[in-house]
């Protein structure tokens, strides 16, 4: 949940000050996104940017080991190490990958579609998936940033 945190310099420096001396850290965030799957991410962007704007949590990314690596080390943690775990995923079909955003983070972004630009936007979506369509599956890879940091010894 780290990539929700408003301010992650605030949260990183907070964990680190709380952390016993020696102690370890260990988060994980999302990697980067399938490049099968960038016309959905382009669809919904295109979708969204025509919907009013609301408030919304401001949320960052970190899928670039740099970033993470800065942002661990301004905090003042050391010993920062990163693996990546990938995953492929298969929907059995475009109705299950449907069924699965209502569960997360795309929920918002549906539940602000009137019931015209929904259904729209679920027909685009499926013609896209066809494309991204293998062995009658829906294959999408999940990639993993796992980071691992300590706390200095203190002296």
């Amino acid at each position: 949940s780290l990539f929700f945190l408003p301010d992650i310099k605030k949260a990183l420096n907070e964990i680190n000050r709380v952390i016993k001396p020696g102690g370890v850290f260990v988060a994980s965030t999302f990697g980067a996104r399938d490049v099968r799957w960038k016309p959905i991410l382009e669809l919904i962007g295109h979708y969204q940017e025509n919907l009013k704007p609301i408030a919304l949590v401001k949320t960052q990314m970190f899928d670039s080991k740099e970033e993470i690596v800065n942002y661990y080390k301004t905090a003042g943690f050391i010993a920062i190490q990163i693996s990546t775990e990938e995953k492929e995923f298969y929907y059995k079909d475009e109705e299950e990958w449907w069924q699965s955003i209502w569960s997360h983070g795309y929920r918002g972004f549906l539940k602000r579609l009137d019931e015209k630009t929904l259904k729209k936007f679920k027909e685009e979506s499926f013609k896209i998936l066809s494309n991204i369509k293998n062995e009658n599956r829906l294959p999408e890879n999940f990639s993993v940033l796992i980071t691992k940091a300590r706390k200095k010894f203190t002296s």
